[in-house]
C-alpha cells in the first residue's frame, strides 16, 4: 500500500461560482490548511472555518467507500484525530489542535487507519437506481443508532433551479451531506454545505463520483445545496444529515 499524499495548501481555495445557478448570497472560500489523497483517490481536505471550527471535504469515485463518512459517524472523531489517522506523519496544523482542545479536553484517539465501507453513506451509494424507499430505513435504524437522528434525502433531476436545490434548513452544531452524480455530466455538480456566514464544498463534482462535506461543533443553521449549470441535464442524489 502506497502512503497517503498530503498536500499543505498555503492559499485559500476559491469556491468555483457555478454559472446561474447558484444564488448564495453568503458564499466565501475558506482556507485549506491540508489536504490528503488516499489510495482510493479520494481527495480529503480540511478548511478552516472562521475564528473556530473546521469543515471537511471529501470528492473522489462513487465505487470508493467514503473515508470521512466513516470517521464522523462510526468513530465520533474530530477532525484532528481523523487527520493523525490519516496522516500520522505528517505536520498537524494548530488548527486543528486548537480545534480539538475547543471540542474535547482529552487527548486526540489514536484511531486505526479506516477501514469503511459503502454502508456509511448508503445501503445501495454504488447503485444509480439507490432512492429513499430502500435506504430510508437504513438511515433510520444506522445513523440514528449513532445520534444522528434527523435526516434528509432525495434524488434530484437536472437542470436545477436558478437558486440550486436545497434542501431543508437545519439548526445544529453538526452537519454532514453527500452528494452522488450520477448523469449530469456537463461541468459536473456543485455540492455545497452553508449557513448564514460561510459556504463551501466540493466542484466540480463528475459523473461517477461522490461528495461528502461535514462540519463539527460549529453551530448554525446549515442546508445542503446541489447547483450547476441551469441547461444540464441528469440525476444526483444529495442528502443530509444532523444528530
Amino acid at each position: 500500500m502506497k502512503a497517503w499524499n498530503v498536500l499543505p495548501i498555503a492559499c485559500a481555495l476559491f469556491v468555483a461560482a457555478c454559472g446561474e445557478a447558484s444564488s448564495n448570497e453568503h458564499q466565501e472560500s475558506l482556507d485549506v490548511l491540508a489536504e490528503v489523497v488516499t489510495d482510493g483517490d479520494l481527495v480529503i481536505r480540511f478548511k478552516k472555518i472562521g475564528d473556530e471550527g473546521i469543515l471537511i471535504s471529501e470528492v473522489g469515485p462513487g465505487d470508493v467507500p467514503s473515508v470521512v463518512t466513516h470517521y464522523v459517524m462510526e468513530e465520533q472523531a474530530t477532525a484532528l484525530e481523523m487527520f493523525l489517522a490519516l496522516a500520522p506523519d505528517q505536520d498537524v496544523p494548530q488548527e486543528l489542535i486548537a480545534d480539538h482542545g475547543r471540542i474535547s479536553g482529552d487527548a486526540p484517539r489514536a484511531l486505526a487507519a479506516p477501514t469503511p465501507r459503502f454502508a456509511a453513506v448508503s445501503a445501495t451509494e454504488y447503485a444509480t437506481n439507490c432512492a429513499y424507499s430502500s435506504d430510508g430505513p437504513w438511515f433510520d435504524n444506522l445513523w440514528a443508532s449513532n445520534g444522528w437522528t434527523w435526516h434528509w434525502y432525495q434524488n434530484v433531476t437536472a437542470p436545477f433551479p436558478i437558486a440550486g436545490y436545497n434542501s431543508p434548513n437545519k439548526t445544529a452544531s453538526n452537519f454532514i451531506s453527500h452528494l452522488c452524480n450520477y448523469s449530469v455530466s456537463h461541468e459536473g455538480v456543485g455540492h455545497y454545505v452553508y449557513n448564514t456566514q460561510y459556504v463551501d464544498g466540493s466542484y466540480p463534482v463528475e459523473v461517477g463520483h461522490r461528495s461528502v462535506v461535514t462540519v463539527s461543533s460549529v453551530s448554525g443553521t446549515w442546508r445542503a445545496q446541489a447547483a450547476g449549470p441551469n441547461y444540464g441535464t441528469g440525476t444526483v442524489r444529495l442528502g443530509a444529515m444532523a444528530p
